[in-house]
């Protein structure tokens, strides 16, 4: 990765939208720019960042105008969306101009490229592709676990670490170009060194909270017992002092040095951040994700990507895999060339160093649920506005539920302003009371847009609304319970992972609830 990539880039683009005039006079290379790319917030929000407010929607989800007049309206109302997403785009532009950046199609792209224009210094080369095949294998996500389930009436607060991903950026990281490979293993060279080693471990019974994560096909579990596969010298070392013992080591991936290439970027963005945010200024948000968005750029993946190409235009390439998605479209699955920002040894640590952050609360406090970079507690912890520590996010939690990993609401009783509700795979807000009526009745209706692979493979129109029914289960599966009861609140211990494997716990997240799909 250095600057000089950015020209041979340019060329390349130059090279393939050449190539795309060529294939037919008709056909050109486009690129859609969504705001979704840059910012997860809804057109309200981005209207008050830009100072541009929604307007409320004249008709129910869903409705059909009856006459011009209802028409007239609609089209009012979309166009003051369309017009806020402009709007924000082109702010967002001005943001990144203003940063050194250049605007790109998403915001990881815009961060990836600012990194390296403005804060990369130093050359370093990419990896082996077999390496770095071997190093995604340690590549694991933020760690979401429910340690109690069920109904509680007792205080407590949620807390946040202030950004979390770009705190832990400010470590040391593995330096690409000092990488040694051996499978002539030894315990010294993990003590020593960073980098990423195949092992087998056991982590004793005694251990309530493990350390080292375990991955199925669909979850991320943090087992007791004996197991193998692909760590950070970082955790592993950590885990040692636990009290794990590392029975077995097949293969060392590790680097002689060390380098600190985020530093400046973190530094110099998150004082801007700052600075913004004090004088109430909107640039905040812009520098926000530009902060939370640039380390998954480094761990982009290369293999088996996914594309669904029209008939019309697909060409075969050797090795392809090719399927019939419907009778229009084909589903093409290829391997591609790493991009020259590809550093997963550089992602794994990133994500490392966030587990090992959230371990120091887990194992210090009285934890009850955590996701990522938050814990809820009885505990009081110490916070401050400081980048990496902690800050209280919800005061007064009076009651709540937690049901499993995603799936919790907290409530306040004197203000439910302050509830926090989650529930995975259903994408409206619901309040506390709604919350309690779904665990009542394990099921949900709603409507929603069909997006572009739903539709095609379903065989539905795109951005048609259709009417879905979810039924949902109360079970948590990731930790072993007293009781899957939701009344009352029971603790939790991890399970061994051969429980994991005899209970044949590694199911589809899809079997969480089932679909039943209706139409107007």
């Amino acid at each position: 990765m250095c600057s000089s990539d950015l020209s041979k880039n340019n060329n390349e683009r130059k090279y393939h939208l050449a190539r795309y005039k060529d294939f037919t006079r008709n056909v050109y290379l486009i690129e859609f720019i969504d705001t979704i790319a840059f910012s997860p917030l809804g057109v309200s929000k981005l209207g008050r960042i830009i100072g541009v407010p929604k307007l409320e929607c004249p008709f129910d989800y869903g409705y059909k105008c009856k006459n011009e007049t209802e028409f007239n309206l609609m089209k009012t109302y979309n166009m003051n969306d369309s017009k806020i997403s402009k709007l924000f785009m082109d702010y967002f532009q001005e943001c990144t101009i203003e940063l050194g950046g250049n605007l790109k199609t998403t915001i990881s792209s815009n961060a990836i490229y600012l990194f390296r224009c403005k804060y990369l210094t130093d050359k370093y080369f990419c990896q082996s592709k077999e390496d770095m095949l071997k190093i995604f294998n340690a590549y694991y996500g933020g760690r979401t676990e429910a340690f109690v389930h069920g109904h509680f009436n007792f205080n407590c607060k949620m807390y946040d670490i202030n950004s979390l991903y770009p705190s832990v950026m400010l470590n040391e990281f593995p330096n690409p170009n000092t990488t040694r490979v051996t499978r002539k293993t030894n315990i010294e060279i993990i003590k020593k060194y960073d980098g990423v080693s195949l092992v087998t471990v056991y982590c004793p019974q005694n251990i309530n909270i493990p350390l080292l994560p375990y991955k199925t096909q669909t979850k991320l579990y943090f087992p007791t017992g004996t197991f193998s596969g692909w760590y950070s010298h970082i955790e592993l070392r950590r885990a040692l002092e636990l009290g794990y013992v590392i029975t077995k080591i097949t293969e060392h991936i590790y680097y002689e040095l060390n380098c600190s290439p985020f530093k400046e970027y973190v530094n110099d963005l998150y004082a801007k951040r700052m600075q913004y945010k004090k004088e109430n200024n909107p640039m905040e948000e812009a520098v926000k994700l530009y902060l939370n968005s640039f380390y998954g750029k480094l761990g982009e993946r290369f293999t088996k990507k996914e594309n669904i190409i029209s008939k019309k235009y697909f060409k075969y390439k050797e090795g392809d895999s090719v399927e019939e998605y419907n009778n229009d479209f084909l589903r093409v699955v290829a391997d591609i060339k790493p991009k020259n920002h590809c550093f997963p040894i550089w992602a794994v640590y990133v994500t490392a160093y966030a587990r090992l952050k959230l371990y120091d609360y887990l194992s210090n406090y009285n934890v009850m649920y955590c996701d990522t970079d938050s814990i809820v507690t009885c505990d009081n912890v110490e916070t401050s506005t400081k980048l990496g520590d902690m800050k209280l996010e919800k005061i007064n939690i009076n009651e709540g539920y937690i049901i499993r990993p995603k799936f919790y609401a907290l409530h306040d009783n004197n203000n439910i302003d302050n509830d926090k509700v989650k529930i995975k795979g259903l994408p409206l807000h619901y309040t506390y009371e709604q919350f309690k009526y779904l665990l009542e009745n394990k099921k949900v209706n709603y409507t929603k847009f069909v997006q572009f692979k739903e539709g095609i493979k379903r065989e539905l129109d795109i951005n048609e609304i259709i009417n879905v029914s979810k039924m949902f289960k109360c079970e948590d599966t990731k930790r072993n319970f007293e009781s899957q009861n939701i009344d009352t609140i029971y603790n939790s211990k991890p399970y061994d992972v051969s429980e994991i494997k005899e209970k044949n716990i590694m199911y589809s997240e899809k079997e969480d609830f089932t679909y039943s799909i209706g139409f107007e």
